[in-house]
């Protein structure tokens, strides 16, 4: 009997002495994606105990030691690539040189590796740029675009929420004016403050980072940062900031004034110290985002408030500028107290040449916008702030709701409604964005804060009249929205629809409005509570709502589409920076999208991908084994599944979790441990696909159930009980 153990290195290179043996191969290596076989192997049979592993050699050795055996894991390899569409890891077991492949599943690489091995597939033409695109998780190109901290051990001082990410690394400051002072002297400097207010935006370019003890996600500050492109944390947990002394607490952990600390912006962490940052150019990315935009049948633009932004979106790929907002233009250039000013004035003539001065200010800082767009187009949202930012930061009531000229100043004089009561301010922005822009090539102007069609007329006849003064009547005539961020504006859709050049719809404060729940506030409250009693699943301003805010934007576009098929609508909130969301909003039957600069390449990728999804059937996955299609509705009721098909009938979420599917239902069925779970997943998957809808839709509503702890299988088998017991 031939010796079943590897031959000793000063061998002749042969299949010799390879009567049995097993391992586990990948088609490209883990971390560079670089195409190559590796893996270990032993001279055993191959079995489920892990145990003598450690003793497995590498696999590369093979290659001259049994070239036969080596060429037969490179033709399986290929083989099941394409198979899966996809670069794979496989166990094996060989006798007597041929090869048996025991098991197989799309490879778990790193982002970037995935990227580099699906990109040389396609190049390679083993699998299409159709496949290459839907192997490919928007997580995956999104981890790819921001540095990444070294590996290296380090010391975490505390965590919170990553709501704009980046790494950012400096001395500590809790002044907007201590932020200039040290950048002044050459520093770098992250700003820790309690609330974010409306000077620290101003001192943006002196920061490389900025946290928050408050707020959330999508709060007014991390809309900012994102924009800007800072590194933010909010929500810094079990920390109390004591400015006057000096020193941030975390615990009892002390951090004082100009210690240097390294924060995380997405992955929430802040370290002691200034640690090493990697970054990577990632040249594959720029094939994924071309074959994006051939598939896309939905734009996307940038929010944006600065030439410097503007001309990071266009690098980025953005089509345009989908939302300017100008007091975010007067905030980031430092002209938030002449706006001040201009409110508080109460002499005529004083506030007439505050208006004129404010004016020219703003007429330059939007020609700059213009200017970066190189000639795309550009939608410059009107004046929408609340009277309390309004207030003299000397006065104890600026910044806080509540304490100003308003009880609720977020439901008050702001937007159209401060429009058509400051009608000089109102004509002077427009006035401003006629400038910038060309007699021909006009900014499109957007309405915010619209409630009722009455309201939308009377600014658009303002913003003709402003327009006719400035030009005469002669030139384009610039395109006026209506921004849809109020549920009666939503419901009355079809009548704006007749007025307005376009509609755009606000995320952000449509979710705010129609759940009344604050976007700033929330979870300094309950919203923490409710997510951790499973009241709910996830944080609506992160993962949108498509259940509630979703069916009323359905209507919203309904309502428009049916008074007027041809008029473009958008949405322009932060959830369109958010890859599941986005996925939701695509299928909305919208114009176009507009995100943070910084969000751009994820967006074009997540466009052209959902764009594929909704034209090409989405193949099992080789792991799941055979449908039983003939018997599902046995199944299904044998299962209680019955509710469960009823809410995947109804809901079109899709893409959101697929990149985890194939891996851990691949990871269950090589578990074995209970057979019928694995028939009661393949009725899961039948289901959906008998109702047309996406595989990963599943694993979002079995997701949604319950926290997202635990596998896909056991999320369905929970929620078939949950049924069934419901029933009974």
């Amino acid at each position: 009997m031939a010796e079943t153990f590897p031959p000793t290195p000063e061998e002749k290179s042969s299949d010799e002495g390879f009567v049995m043996i097993s391992g586990w191969c990948a088609s490209h290596d883990v971390e560079t994606g670089a195409a190559g076989l590796t893996g270990r192997w032993l001279a055993a049979p191959f079995s489920e105990d892990v145990a003598g592993w450690h003793e497995a050699a590498p696999l590369h050795g093979l290659s001259t030691r049994a070239p036969g055996l080596w060429q037969g894991l490179v033709d399986a390899a290929v083989e099941l690539q394409t198979e899966h569409s996809a670069p794979v890891e496989f166990l094996f077991e060989a006798t007597d040189g041929k090869v048996r492949v025991v098991r197989a599943r799309p490879a778990r690489l790193q982002p970037r590796a995935h990227l580099v091995a699906v990109q040389s597939l396609a190049g390679q033409g083993v699998i299409t740029t159709v496949e290459a695109m839907r192997a490919v998780h928007p997580a995956e190109v999104e981890a790819c675009l921001v540095p990444t901290l070294d590996p290296t051990a380090h010391t975490v001082l505390g965590t919170g929420l990553g709501v704009s990410a980046g790494i950012g690394r400096g001395k500590v400051v809790f002044h907007a004016e201590e932020a200039a002072r040290v950048s002044a002297e050459g520093e770098l400097c992250i700003l820790v403050v309690d609330d974010l207010r409306p000077e620290d935006i101003a001192v943006s370019l002196q920061l490389t980072g900025l946290i928050s003890l408050r707020g959330g996600a999508t709060s007014h500050a991390a809309v900012v940062a994102k924009g800007l492109g800072i590194p933010m944390i909010a929500g810094l947990r079990d920390a109390r900031l004591d400015p006057a002394a000096g020193v941030l607490w975390i615990n009892d952990t002390a951090v004082a004034r100009h210690d240097r600390i390294t924060m995380d912006g997405r992955g929430g962490l802040l370290l002691a110290g200034e640690v090493a940052v990697t970054t990577q150019e990632l040249p594959v990315l720029d094939d994924l985002l071309e074959w994006a935009d051939a598939a896309a049948d939905v734009a996307v633009l940038a929010n944006a408030d600065s030439g410097d932004q503007v001309a990071t979106a266009m690098r980025a790929g953005a089509a345009g500028v989908g939302l300017c907002r100008i007091e975010h233009v007067l905030t980031t250039g430092g002209h938030l107290p002449l706006l001040r000013r201009v409110s508080a004035a109460t002499d005529p003539s004083e506030r007439t040449a505050l208006i004129g001065e404010l004016t020219d200010v703003l007429t330059d800082r939007l020609r700059e916008v213009v200017a970066a767009a190189g000639g795309k187009p550009v939608t410059i949202r009107l004046l929408d702030i609340a009277q309390h930012e309004l207030l003299d930061p000397k006065d104890d009531r600026a910044g806080r709701p509540g304490d100003g000229p308003e009880v609720n100043p977020v439901m008050g004089a702001r937007g159209v409604r401060d429009l058509l009561v400051d009608r000089d301010l109102g004509s002077a922005q427009v006035r401003a964005i006629i400038r910038a822009g060309s007699p021909t090539n006009p900014p499109n102007i957007l309405v915010p804060m619209i409630s009722f069609p009455e309201e939308f007329r009377r600014a658009r006849k303002l913003i003709e009249n402003a327009w006719s003064d400035e030009t005469g009547g002669h030139g384009t005539r610039p395109a006026i929205g209506a921004m849809i961020e109020i549920p009666r504006a939503a419901l009355g859709a079809a009548e704006l629809a007749t007025d307005a050049d376009f509609l755009c719809i606000g995320s952000n404060d449509l979710t705010q409005f129609t759940l009344a729940l604050s976007r700033d506030d929330g979870h300094a409250g309950f919203l923490e509570h409710y997510r951790q009693e499973g009241i709910l699943g996830t944080d609506p301003f992160v993962d949108f709502d498509d259940a509630g805010v979703g069916r009323l934007i359905r209507l919203c576009v309904e309502l428009a589409r049916t008074a007027r098929p041809d008029i473009p609508i958008a949405v322009c909130g932060e959830h369109t920076g958010d890859p599941g969301s986005l996925a939701a909003l695509l299928e909305l039957g919208l114009t176009y999208v507009s995100c943070s600069p910084h969000a751009v390449a994820v967006a074009r990728f997540v466009a052209g991908r959902q764009a594929i999804l909704a034209t090409t059937p989405v193949a099992a996955p080789p792991t799941t084994g055979k449908l039983v299609r003939d018997h599902i509705p046995a199944i299904i009721r044998k299962a209680g599944l019955e509710p469960l098909t009823e809410k995947v009938a109804g809901d079109r979420y899709r893409g959101y979790l697929e990149a985890k599917l194939s891996e851990e239902l691949g990871e269950f069925l090589e578990s074995g441990k209970v057979e019928e779970l694995a028939d009661l997943v393949e009725v899961c998957f039948a289901a959906a696909d008998q109702q047309g809808v996406d595989r990963d839709a599943l694993l979002a509503i079995a997701a949604d159930k319950r926290s997202r702890r635990g596998g896909f299988t056991e999320q369905v088998i929970w929620y078939g009980n949950q049924s069934a017991a419901d029933r009974s």
